[in-house]
Order: C-alpha cells, then sequence, then structure tokens
C-alpha cells in the first residue's frame, strides 16, 4: 500500500507512507473507472467489522435475523456489509470533532489567548491604581471598599481561569506537534493544524463512499 500511496515519488520503496498519502485513494480507479481503491479499501473493512458483529451475534446466540444469513450468500454478504457500515458510519460521526478542528486558525486561537490575558492583567492595573487614588484621597482603606474586594475577588478568579486556558491551549499544541511528527513527520505543521485538514478531508471522502455503498444496499445511513 505505502508502495503503491507513494509511486513516483522519492519514497517509491517505502514500506509506509504519510498521512496525506490516504487522500490520493480515491485518485487510483478501476480499469472500468467506476470504483476506486477507497472503495476496495472500505469494502474490505465493512466485511471485516461485518463478520465481527456477526460472529459475536453467533456466539451470544443472536437473534432469528442472524440465523437467517446462512440460508442465502447474498443475503449474509449484504448484511455483514451493512452491519459494518454502521461501524465506519459511526467512526465518522465520532471524528466530528476532528473535522471541526480542521477549521480553527491556530493563530488567532493563540493570540486570542493571549489578548484574553493581557487584557485582564491591564484593567486590573488600571482599576487598582484608580481605586487606591480615589480611597487614599478620601481617608479611607481599600479593605473597607466592598466594590473594591469584590473586583480583587473577581481577578483572581479570573487569573487563575485564563492561567489554566493557557496551559490548556499549550498542552492541545505539545500533543498535537508530538500526533503531527508521528504521523506526517514534521512537527512544524502542527501550528496549521494541517494534521486536522488531512484528516477533515479522508472523513469526507469516507463519507462519500459509504453513502455510495449505502445506496447499494439499499440502506439510510443516521443524521
Amino acid at each position: 500500500m505505502g508502495n503503491r500511496m507513494n509511486k513516483g515519488t522519492h519514497r517509491g520503496e517505502a514500506e509506509a507512507f504519510k498521512l496525506d498519502a490516504l487522500l490520493r485513494l480515491s485518485d487510483v480507479k478501476s480499469s472500468d473507472g467506476k470504483t476506486t481503491l477507497l472503495h476496495f479499501v472500505t469494502e474490505q473493512i465493512l466485511k471485516s467489522e461485518g463478520r465481527k458483529i456477526v460472529s459475536r451475534m453467533h456466539d451470544t446466540g443472536g437473534s432469528s435475523s442472524a440465523k437467517l444469513l446462512t440460508s442465502d450468500v447474498q443475503k449474509m454478504e449484504n448484511d455483514v456489509k451493512r452491519k459494518g457500515l454502521e461501524v465506519v458510519w459511526q467512526l465518522c460521526t465520532d471524528l466530528q470533532s476532528v473535522k471541526n478542528a480542521a477549521n480553527v486558525d491556530a493563530d488567532s486561537l493563540n493570540q486570542s489567548v493571549q489578548k484574553l490575558g493581557n487584557e485582564l492583567r491591564s484593567v486590573k492595573n488600571t482599576l487598582k491604581a484608580t481605586f487606591r487614588e480615589q480611597i487614599q484621597s478620601s481617608g479611607g482603606s481599600e479593605k473597607q471598599d466592598t466594590f473594591f474586594v469584590s473586583m480583587e475577588a473577581f481577578f483572581s478568579q479570573a487569573e487563575k481561569e485564563v492561567e489554566n486556558l493557557e496551559k490548556e491551549v499549550r498542552g492541545v499544541f505539545d500533543r498535537v506537534k508530538q500526533v503531527t511528527a508521528y504521523f506526517h513527520g514534521n512537527a512544524k505543521e502542527a501550528y496549521t493544524l494541517q494534521l486536522f485538514v488531512i484528516v477533515r478531508d479522508f472523513i469526507d471522502m469516507i463519507e462519500k463512499v459509504c453513502k455510495d455503498f449505502a445506496r447499494q444496499l439499499k440502506m439510510n445511513l443516521p443524521g
């Protein structure tokens, strides 16, 4: 598979392939041009996952519909594909968050979080300076001013939340960097979230193929 996907490149004799090579699965077509390598691979997955489900149904006593599979080879194959299709379609549904992540602007996200922290600190310093002048001029005490005390508590809590948010964002990008380096070999691309774009496009391709099989099987997919 790796060599086929990397054919024509300097990685033609590779034992594996980069994740973006998956996007070329639909480019390899049959001699009649009606099906693609992606259709073939997906069909094998449908059969494999479907057989697992049918096998478990038999092992647990199964339902009457499972017992009917042996009476008709074609019906059995279609039923296996249907059950496998449910598994693959559910996987696409589960990865919806990955598709959403592909639309995130990494630079904009980082800048927004940094801006939030900077503006919070700026407002805090401005208010503290203003209230301190007013309180001192009136001869009062900061601890006696209810509004000042309330704002102090607010800023204390807000700073903790912003700090946790900054830490969470750094952690997310560190993990994205690791995953990108593992699958794609170029950790620098982690900061553009290119990995999610690749997965999103591949999921879109899989969903299209699943719909093709669903039409063949006269099956309605959820959603």
